[in-house]
């Protein structure tokens, strides 16, 4: 039996998500492998959702409305707050990298919302580099402190990418 065209776009959207993201995609989308820890934002034998949006404004350096009406919280980084110091630095890089763009979303598995409802997401940037990878080295952006619902291979990335964050 033949997948439909929207489902073959979807697993092959997955798979492309999941391979720039840096976990082997057959492993990803295939089932169970028996690894626990792969590299990138999902584990090996993890089933990973991925959909593309469009940015439609930037809140900060780690949050942003999407057109299909959404609040997504980048996950694994903490960006200053618009209010301080190096805030409206980390806002202005966000829009540069986000704003109008079409990006690429993808789940943690078992990870859906935080407390104030807004998506958590892993975030590829047009051209496919990772957005929180991206932002992490700059002094307005660091590694989340606070219960990380990343997973622990990304943290590790992140981690080693991040050189501090001082808002001022």
């Amino acid at each position: 039996m033949m997948a439909s065209p929207r489902r073959r776009w979807q697993w092959s959207t997955a798979a492309a998500v999941v391979a720039a993201l840096g976990v082997g995609a057959s492993a990803a989308l295939a089932g169970p492998s028996g690894s626990p820890e792969a590299a990138g934002p999902a584990r090996a034998g993890d089933l990973v959702a991925a959909r593309t949006v469009t940015v439609t404004s930037v809140t900060d350096g780690d949050t942003f409305d999407t057109a299909d009406g959404q609040t997504v919280r980048v996950l694994g980084i903490d960006s200053c707050e618009s209010s301080t110091p190096r805030g409206p630095e980390a806002t202005a890089e966000a829009r540069r990298l986000l704003a109008d763009q079409v990006v690429t979303l993808v789940e943690e598995p078992g990870v859906d919302t935080d407390r104030f409802g807004r998506q958590l997401r892993y975030v590829q940037l047009p051209g496919g580099a990772d957005y929180g990878l991206t932002v992490v080295g700059a002094p307005h952006t660091g590694v989340y402190q606070g219960n990380n619902d990343a997973g622990p291979a990304y943290l590790d990335q992140l981690r080693a990418a991040d050189d501090g964050r001082n808002c001022g």
